[in-house]
């Protein structure tokens, strides 16, 4: 160690020798020395921390004649630890200056951490109790949304068609499994017309689909997923016919889907890219006789089956990418910052900088043009229904046209038949995958093709379905 200290001294200027002997230098010999990881540089004093939140809190905007009253009324907690319903503002307003401390502190001090051997590992990534911190962003201004959730999806303007799901006798349900007429992937479920009459395309929406206080019984189950993919103008078509090679019912697996993971009101200028258009493959087994649950609703642990080993192959060879990011807001906080959690559907940064889109306000997260016009949103802000993205359809097709690129749409969903949930764990009915493709076409929205499978239940399944009557 002496050796190789010596070296490294040696190629060291002199300003940088004397900040290596003022800091590191002797931790890194004492901790190889002492074979300690005890023995490290002192950490920050908090006391300085702690007062500079303080002091930036007052200056963010906390103040006494404003918010005292709350702070101090008795619907506010008093435990340290505890199911706080209701947070005091002040501790919203720390909590922003403790985000800024943190980022101030990382950009101006190296951190150090230490491994189960004594080394002394400087300037790795942040210790991971950075990642408990909680965010609270200053731009999202929302106390509710009036999303379904997990409720049925009702019929609205922008999800204007349901299926006619049965309920009652097993050989009812069986026989429904095998209808095609109502998977709701028709172009109307894409091209939608709101109540002041203008004309709207569907770029992201999760229907859900189940009979009320089923559950408990046999029952029938339906979902599908809109998603808008963009592609170089051109490749439409080709991309259409590698879609429909498989199910695609994850659209987890699409290139570019993710979760908004900056603010809100910086997204589209922090992370302000061009749309990036890649190819996907992705490939793995499924083992043979493990056990998989199949969800029903929200809770809904209907029946468990067992798959003989299978392949999995999800290969998109054509460059694309999806055009919309979705925002969890109240999710993972306890803080009353939103009065029941939602999701947002947002464009993605590279759609916002292909239209020319802008955030109106944190309030009312719309987006707009260079001349105020709404061009896209999220229509659950004001009726209540499925969190969706429409784009105002003319505005939409023809911004793409202009930067040479196209849209292709993918309905994918599934019908299902499950046992009651408190009457069997081995009951299943069968299942219907199906896939659909749209592209535009000379300004319309066509259909494609479509992908149907059948994926049947086994006699052990059925026997155990129909014993639940």
């Amino acid at each position: 160690m002496g050796w190789l200290n010596q070296t490294f001294r040696a190629k060291l200027d002199t300003a940088n020798l004397e900040k290596y002997e003022a800091f590191a230098e002797h931790y890194l010999l004492e901790s190889t020395r002492m074979n300690s990881d005890g023995i490290g540089p002192r950490d920050i004093d908090h006391a300085p921390v702690r007062r500079w939140v303080c002091a930036q809190a007052h200056q963010l905007g906390w103040l006494p004649q404003l918010f005292s009253e709350f702070d101090d009324g008795p619907h506010i907690s008093r435990e340290r630890i505890g199911n706080h319903r209701v947070e005091r503002v002040g501790k919203k307003y720390q909590r922003i200056a403790l985000a800024e401390a943190t980022a101030r502190i990382m950009d101006n001090l190296t951190i150090n951490s230490f491994s189960d051997r004594g080394l002394l590992k400087a300037f790795e990534p942040g210790p991971e109790s950075l990642s408990s911190m909680r965010d609270i962003d200053p731009s999202l201004l929302l106390r509710r949304m009036q999303q379904t959730g997990w409720a049925s999806t009702p019929v609205t303007w922008w999800t204007p068609t349901q299926p006619q799901l049965p309920a009652g006798a097993t050989e009812v349900l069986l026989a429904w499994l095998q209808v095609r007429s109502d998977l709701c992937d028709g172009p109307e479920n894409i091209e939608v017309t709101s109540p002041d009459g203008e004309s709207w395309l569907i770029l992201d929406c999760h229907r859900h689909w189940r009979v009320p206080g089923q559950n408990k019984r046999n029952h029938s189950d339906a979902w599908s997923h809109i998603t808008c993919l963009i592609t170089s103008r051109g490749n439409g078509k080709q991309l259409a016919h590698e879609l429909l090679k498989q199910h695609r019912g994850d659209a987890s697996r699409f290139p570019g889907n993710r979760d908004l993971s900056s603010f809100l009101g910086e997204h589209g200028w922090r992370d302000g890219e061009e749309f990036e258009l890649e190819t996907h493959e992705y490939s793995g087994i499924r083992p043979a006789n493990k056990t998989y649950i199949l969800r029903s609703g929200a809770h809904g642990r209907s029946a468990t089956y067992k798959r003989p080993p299978e392949v999995l192959l999800a290969t998109l060879r054509i460059p694309c990418t999806v055009c919309i990011n979705s925002l969890t807001g109240g999710g993972h906080s306890a803080d009353n910052s939103v009065e029941e959690a939602f999701t947002l559907h947002v464009p993605s940064s590279g759609l916002m900088r292909t239209l020319g889109l802008k955030l109106r306000n944190g309030m009312v997260p719309e987006y707009v043009d260079t001349n105020g016009i709404v061009r896209l949103v999220d229509p659950s802000l004001r009726a209540r229904g499925p969190s969706a993205a429409v784009a105002s359809r003319d505005f939409f097709l023809q911004e793409l046209e202009h930067a040479g690129l196209e849209p292709v749409w993918v309905i994918a969903g599934e019908k299902n038949v499950y046992a009651g949930s408190s009457m069997s764990m081995q009951g299943f009915g069968g299942r219907i995958c199906h896939t659909t493709v749209y592209r535009v076409e000379n300004g319309a929205i066509v259909k494609q093709g479509e992908l149907i499978q059948e994926h049947a239940a086994s006699p052990e399944q059925l026997k155990a379905l129909h014993s639940t009557n």
